[in-house]
């Protein structure tokens, strides 16, 4: 595979602080994607669905009224009932829904036959699916503003009422749609890196070597040669097969 040098070392590490703190938003915004996507989603990959986890945020669902209303000194049942009688609700449908997931994973093809990606986000629902119909409708918008939308908004009516579970599915919600925004990111980003490292590749001998202005907004800042012999003997030099140079792989 032919690879550019003077692209990945001069516009590609600019990225590099970026994409990790991209990449750290997305790990931390699993845990708040984990009580919306269980209960909308189905068929998640096997690497993806955590098991583990699932069940420490169905426990904390569980155990977080009875904290709280102990600290408040709540003098009976029915109080705490009745303020966080939703949120009870929407563990139930967590913790059903789990349990689903936990089957569907169970009884899914193996990874290790090629027959389902590991790491898959689940079938989006069919509700939101059919959305798709409209022309600005497409997997992005849906994963980015309507799912969390839906639970932002009821979210907000919740919290109106007084009740605390609006908050968590607010923040939820929000967090769920920063972290597609991030996968997106990612994604464009990776895509755009290989189009930009392709036109330098293309545009190479027209800009370095003969030192004609680019249609395409290729530029190389560096000094370069005054023998054009030179300058083409040292742009053969960017561009080198990265299976043959594995100092050049560990180094890009």
């Amino acid at each position: 595979m032919k690879k550019n040098i003077y692209f990945r070392e001069v516009f590609s590490r600019p990225n590099v602080i970026k994409d990790v703190l991209l990449n750290i938003f997305l790990m931390l915004s699993i845990f708040f994607r984990i009580p919306i996507e269980v209960i909308t989603r189905k068929n998640m990959g096997e690497r993806y669905f955590s098991l583990f986890f699932s069940v420490i945020i169905g426990l904390v669902l569980v155990i977080t009224p009875y904290s709280l209303s102990s600290r408040y000194r709540y003098t009976d049942w029915s109080g705490m009932f009745t303020v966080y009688g939703t949120w009870y609700l929407f563990t139930a449908a967590y913790i059903f829904s789990l349990y689903l997931r936990w089957k569907e994973v169970k009884h899914d093809p193996s990874v290790f036959d090629f027959e389902k990606f590991s790491l898959s986000t689940g079938r989006i629902h069919p509700l939101f699916k059919s959305l798709e119909q409209y022309k600005w409708v497409n997997e992005r918008v849906i994963e980015i503003i309507i799912e969390p939308g839906v639970f932002l908004v009821a979210g907000v009516i919740l919290a109106y009422f007084g009740q605390p579970v609006g908050l968590l599915l607010i923040a939820c919600a929000v967090v769920y749609s920063l972290g597609y925004m991030a996968a997106y990111n990612l994604g464009d980003n990776f895509v755009m890196d290989q189009i930009d490292e392709m036109l330098c590749n293309e545009e190479m001998i027209e800009v370095f070597v003969k030192g004609k202005p680019s249609d395409k907004g290729v530029k190389f800042y560096a000094r370069k040669p005054e023998s054009e012999a030179l300058r083409e003997e040292l742009a053969d030099r960017f561009i080198v097969n990265i299976d043959e140079d594995e100092d050049v792989v560990l180094a890009v």
